[in-house]
């Protein structure tokens, strides 16, 4: 067990050592802290690996600033009616007799300006 002057000692050999970890903890948690809540304020949390692939490779195809479409159609879309989007739904392995489509996210590239 250390003596009070012992530790007065140790601590002020290397109190700059000290503050440094003190400091990246405290750096390490804010930072974790703010990623956090810049991920769940804006809903960029995605457990899919699916979705996650797709938003990454459309980053990457698109770069920062793609066309997007998003719609909800809650009735269904036919797939037959999609042309060869619906298609490709189709030999994907969804049912063509459902109205299954009823959420889009489709990315493109925009406009140029």
């Amino acid at each position: 067990m250390m003596k009070k002057e012992n530790i007065s000692k140790f601590v002020g050999e290397h109190k700059w050592k000290i503050v440094g970890g003190v400091v990246t903890v405290a750096a390490f948690v804010g930072g974790v802290g703010a990623g956090y809540g810049y991920c769940c304020k804006r809903n960029v949390v995605l457990k899919s690996k699916i979705t996650n692939t797709l938003l990454l490779d459309c980053k990457d195809y698109y770069g920062n600033k793609p066309a997007v479409f998003a719609a909800v159609d809650t009735a269904g879309i036919e797939l037959a009616k999609l042309g060869t989007l619906g298609e490709r739904m189709i030999s994907s392995g969804i049912n063509p007799d459902a109205n299954v489509a009823t959420h889009f996210l489709v990315f493109g590239k925009g406009k140029k300006k």
